[in-house]
């Protein structure tokens, strides 16, 4: 599986694992989860060990479309998710911790870029859903369907368009590498990890016949899963004409119908993803009709679109989770597991929140509180069935509040 982003990076890899290590956190996974915390960690004078079956952001960290999406945690704004105190107090705090967020890696190669986000309504539904949204993004305002076809060539009936950003996933993840190395953490590439159990006075990981002691073991990997779950796939086209760019324009489109589907441009080549349905794939392997599935939706939301074969088709299972939120969670006294996790800002929190779980001392009240929300969140289905209910009877359904 050839993926567009592994062309604009080239690295020697990482010696791996060679000898029995100790260490006060082994991290397993080093995607963006990972080496996050590794930075974290290391740079408050932890020694931190991570461990990589292939190469830092072999999986999903490398593989996303490379969008910050500005208002994750969307279930929050649905009627009965943790009581509307509570709901209301967690997204406005990530709202807040995502500014955090962007501010931080801003000097990163590779790190966060801003751009327009159109989000485009193909249907009635979808359309009606759009003050809904856009009342949770303080700079978001209406565009007409003329708008969208002038400014990024899209077929929708309207939508809303603000503020949101865009990284290079595979550089993003070389320099979080490089900034976890550089604060004292050790990288072990090409180090499948085949075991983590306790031991009598921590945890033990074993690879490649080798065992690192330490006080606490985090695994975070498998945000791409081979067990059944939501698959996403993203195509790229290859080198497009001036003029085709021109009608594209440099803004995110992201479409919410049958599909959510989006889209953008990276190095003079157009990017499109979807979601599909629930299936079991193995790692690593894309079914043979995905990429004419893929051009199909393209050219259906894009119709002046000249045809291309695509360049580069990829993708795979992500969280199984009835809802977005990462999963953090001791499943023993000394083993954290961060996973199940959707987007990039929830694989920045996830490593956040492992962190608070690790080291309690170095967490604020807020951000325990945060933790502690996601952890009690579940969809609210009466309130999903009402919403749904309501953007399907349009006018007749009442306020969308």
């Amino acid at each position: 599986m050839r993926v567009l982003f592994d062309s604009s990076i080239r690295v020697d890899p990482l010696p791996p694992l060679r000898q029995d290590l100790a260490c006060d956190v082994a991290i397993v996974g080093a995607g963006i989860s990972g080496l996050s915390l590794a930075y974290e960690l290391a740079s408050r004078g932890r020694k931190v060990t991570v461990l990589e079956a292939e190469h830092a952001g072999f999986g999903a960290s490398g593989r996303n479309g490379g969008i910050l999406f500005p208002a994750p945690g969307l279930v929050w704004r649905i009627r009965g998710a943790l009581g509307h105190s509570d709901a209301t107090w967690a997204f406005e705090a990530l709202r807040s911790r995502c500014g955090e967020l962007v501010h931080d890696l801003g000097a990163l190669e590779g790190g966060p870029t801003q751009a327009s986000m159109y989000l485009a309504a193909p249907g009635r539904v979808a359309e009606r859903a759009l003050p809904w949204v856009a009342r949770s993004l303080s700079d978001a305002r209406r565009c007409s369907s003329e708008e969208l076809a002038a400014h990024t060539g899209q077929k929708a009936r309207g939508g809303i368009v603000f503020s949101a950003h865009v990284v290079d996933p595979k550089r993003l993840t070389r320099s979080l590498l490089a900034r976890a190395q550089a604060a004292g953490a050790t990288v072990h590439e090409n180090t499948p990890v085949v075991d983590v159990s306790e031991s009598s006075s921590g945890a033990l990981v074993t690879a490649l016949g080798h065992r690192v002691r330490a006080r606490d073991v985090v695994v975070a990997s498998g945000a791409w899963a081979s067990r059944r779950s939501f698959q996403t796939w993203m195509l790229s086209s290859p080198t497009l004409p001036e003029s085709t760019l021109a009608m594209l324009g440099p803004s995110i489109v992201a479409t919410a119908e049958r599909s959510f589907t989006y889209r953008r441009v990276y190095d003079g080549r157009l990017l499109f993803g979807a979601f599909d349905d629930p299936v079991t794939v193995p790692l690593n392997h894309v079914p043979a009709d995905v990429g004419a599935r893929l051009t199909r939706l393209l050219h259906r939301s894009i119709p002046d679109l000249p045809t291309f074969e695509p360049e580069c088709v990829w993708g795979g299972a992500i969280h199984s989770q009835g809802h977005e939120f990462p999963s953090v969670r001791r499943e023993s006294p000394h083993v954290v597991r961060l996973g199940a996790i959707a987007g990039i800002y929830w694989a920045l929190m996830g490593a956040r929140f492992a962190h608070g779980l690790l080291e309690p001392s170095d967490e604020t009240p807020e951000d325990a509180r945060l933790r502690q929300c996601v952890a009690a969140t579940r969809v609210p289905v009466f309130g999903a069935l009402t919403l749904v209910l309501r953007l399907m009877l349009g006018p007749w359904g009442g306020d969308l509040t």
